[in-house]
């Protein structure tokens, strides 16, 4: 995976190039000049507070005696997508790194990697039920119904795949337990120790004795993906659109789900723009309109991602000079 990570990067980052030179870069601005300023700073604090309600559904996780404060939950999301939307890593890099932070919070590692685990398995279900939502709604709207077929047809084999790995997360018999102490001995929060392997399938058992939780926290998940929905509405009207909030929903859930697909380019570079323009060409907004919208939210991101990530940098020093005292 690693090797293919620049060959990506650089993948994206020519297909990005490509589509904002076709659509031209004035239509695009003319979009980012109606967002505005106090439009920004909206979109800012809606995300922010989409934040506050991914960490709930991970909190919600904390089954094992940790203890944790809720905060050391904001904390440990804000850095896993700073991670992984303001820096050139896959997915799996943000993961491992908002796993770090939690444990700087005094999470013990075992309980960070296994906790993060769980959360993005059920973060992914609910996507893929989001997904659904949207393509009901593009079936009933009768528009872009040559995108219903393949995109159902997706959303089935990620629901598979993701029903299956939560299947064996929650029984890890033994025949996957073997092979699951392989690979989580080279985990970076096992810190180097390979005995404390047998510890995270105890740490397992131990969340999934909690089925409760385990649902609240995908309900919370739903909602946190249908505020994102609520939110690519919001940027579309203050752009000058007249897009209706199904129309958001339509394309922020299908959206979300062509950026799975391409989890291997860091940041979806290109892919994102491209599915922008996709989707939002089905319901008549320009192409440009769509660009805007993507820049939109990568700005956001940045805007986000790179404060909290220098903060955490700087949390990382003055521990480190601690542990050199």
């Amino acid at each position: 995976m690693k090797r293919l990570l620049l060959p990506a990067l650089i993948a994206g980052l020519v297909l990005l190039t490509l589509l904002m030179a076709h659509v031209g870069i004035g239509g695009i601005l003319h979009g980012l000049e109606r967002l505005g300023v106090a439009g920004f700073a909206l979109i800012l604090a809606i995300h922010l507070a989409l934040n506050e309600g991914l960490a709930l559904a991970w909190w919600l996780l904390d089954r094992a005696g940790q203890r944790l404060r809720y905060l050391a939950f904001c904390w440990g999301r804000l850095i896993r997508d700073a991670a992984s939307e303001a820096l050139p890593l896959s997915q799996v890099g943000g993961q491992v790194l908002g796993a770090r932070a939690l444990m700087m919070a005094g999470a013990d590692g075992i309980f960070a990697g296994v906790s993060t685990i769980v959360d993005v398995t059920i973060e992914a279900m609910m996507q893929i039920a989001y997904a659904a939502i949207g393509l009901g709604l593009l079936a009933a709207s009768h528009r872009g119904q040559g995108l219903i077929l393949p995109l159902a047809g997706g959303a089935a084999l990620m629901g598979t795949i993701v029903v299956v790995a939560l299947a064996v997360l929650g029984t890890a018999p033994a025949w996957a337990e073997a092979r699951l102490l392989r690979v989580v001995q080279r985990l970076p929060f096992l810190g180097g120790r390979a005995d404390r392997a047998g510890e995270l399938l105890v740490e397992l058992r131990i969340i999934f004795s909690a089925p409760g939780r385990l649902a609240l926290a995908a309900i919370v998940h739903l909602g946190c993906w249908a505020v994102t929905g609520l939110e690519t509405w919001i940027m579309l009207r203050l752009m000058g659109t007249d897009a209706t909030l199904t129309d958001g929903i339509i394309i922020d859930s299908l959206l979300a789900a062509l950026r799975s697909f391409a989890f291997f380019i860091p940041n979806a570079l290109g892919v994102q723009e491209g599915g922008y323009i996709m989707l939002c060409g089905v319901f008549g907004i320009p192409a440009d309109i769509g660009l805007a919208l993507s820049l939109t939210r990568r700005a956001r991101d940045l805007a986000i991602g790179l404060p909290a990530l220098l903060a955490w940098q700087a949390a990382e020093g003055r521990l480190l000079l601690r542990k050199r005292a």
